[in-house]
């Protein structure tokens, strides 16, 4: 699952860049819906020729703090890498 978000300038004449975040799938709960950030994001120039991962850094410490499991960590490598190839 994932979200986009576009950056224009100030006057919104030209855009600034798009940024893609990956989330997990929503499930149902009790409560409502639950979902969890794959703490990886890109960000991809106007031009659309090239693109580069956000919060890497983010993602080590999640890593660290053990709140990105094993588990999730190869689903979320698995999943941008399968996506998102140069």
């Amino acid at each position: 699952m994932w979200s986009l978000w576009v950056f224009w300038d100030e006057g919104m004449s030209s855009l600034k860049a798009s940024y893609i975040n990956f989330d997990a799938p929503f499930k149902r709960t009790p409560l409502g819906f639950d979902t969890w950030d794959m703490f990886l994001d890109i960000v991809v120039a106007p031009d659309r020729k090239s693109w580069r991962y956000k919060d890497e850094d983010e993602f080590v410490d999640a890593i660290s703090a053990g709140i990105c499991t094993p588990r999730k960590r190869r689903k979320s490598r698995r999943l941008l890498s399968r996506r998102w190839r140069s």
